[in-house]
């Protein structure tokens, strides 16, 4: 099985993941449409989860983040339940991401949102780091 997150480095790369957004906001039927979560998304520092070549959930990160003030960086990853594993293995490698990029102290922890699985069969899962102090 090979793994990869491949990073969005231009508005243009874009459409390599709006049918998974699509397919995730359709399922979902959440209220916010795809225009909104490309917004958001230009915002952040975004990957493609792949796993064997097919893109199986995104990826996107914050510097700095209102709702979260003692935390430096927002992860969330939406993935079909059957890609916790993968999950799992992305979170690593964001870790390992995080620490080249100078933050030396990395304490993280997770959390899954289940109720998108049980509705629509899709888990929102969420990663933090936690500001230095």
């Amino acid at each position: 099985m090979k793994r990869e997150l491949i990073k969005i480095e231009h508005p243009s790369q874009y459409n390599k993941i709006i049918p998974l957004i699509k397919e995730f906001l359709r399922k979902t039927k959440m209220a916010y449409g795809l225009a909104e979560t490309l917004f958001y998304m230009q915002n952040c520092t975004t990957y493609i989860l792949k796993v064997d070549g097919r893109p199986v959930g995104y990826v996107s990160y914050q510097p700095t983040n209102i709702m979260f003030k003692d935390m430096v960086f927002v992860f969330q990853l939406y993935v079909r339940p059957k890609h916790h594993d993968d999950v799992m293995w992305a979170f690593e490698r964001m870790k390992e991401i995080w620490q080249c990029e100078g933050h030396d102290e990395v304490c993280c922890y997770s959390r899954r949102w289940k109720g998108l699985s049980k509705l629509f069969g899709f888990n929102q899962e969420y990663m933090f780091l936690k500001r230095r102090i």
